[in-house]
């Protein structure tokens, strides 16, 4: 009998320990981040900070009036896509876009991660993190064409409730 409870022990301190050394706090910059986080946050290959956020989030106008998202940096530049969300009233969230299963020259996300975005992907939905303090919807691909952009700013409007005729997405060429 004591044998198995210290065996527990040692097992529940192991894995404790595992843990605290992959998760912690997330040190993210209030002022730059613009989702809440919701999960704990740990490093990827490249000492990227990556957490899951909750669409329930992100600021109620994005579910109540039009809302434009422009692209920041061109689509062909690689798996992440810099853009922000602009409303008409004039407010500003940042929200980039990820294409999760690029692995060159670094993993963009763990394991994981990657899973629960096909996972989400499957089911119509897509995965919204904060990829180093900025919130981030992460698709299954390793690149973005510009309608792959366009579906996933669609199913971030249906994460936000709003309809998808409310959101327009604008991209340069």
């Amino acid at each position: 009998m004591d044998a198995a409870r210290t065996l527990t022990t040692l097992t529940t301190t192991t894995t404790r320990r595992r843990r605290s050394e992959r998760f912690d706090r997330c040190p993210l910059d209030p002022t730059t981040h613009s989702a809440a986080v919701t999960g704990r946050f740990h490093l990827t290959e490249g000492d990227h900070a990556i957490a899951l956020a909750d669409p329930f989030d992100l600021p109620d106008w994005l579910g109540t009036e039009p809302v434009t998202w422009t692209a920041t940096t061109a689509l062909t530049g690689g798996p992440l896509v810099a853009g922000e969300l602009a409303g008409r009233s004039g407010q500003v969230e940042a929200l980039d876009l990820l294409a999760c299963d690029a692995a060159y020259p670094r993993p963009m996300l763990g394991e994981d991660e990657r899973h629960q975005a096909h996972q989400a992907w499957q089911f119509g939905e897509v995965l919204l993190v904060a990829y180093d303090g900025r919130t981030t919807a992460a698709m299954p691909g390793s690149e973005f064409t510009a309608n792959e952009a366009c579906e996933v700013i669609r199913r971030v409007a249906k994460a936000v409730g709003a309809s998808p005729a409310h959101f327009t997405v604008a991209i340069a060429l």
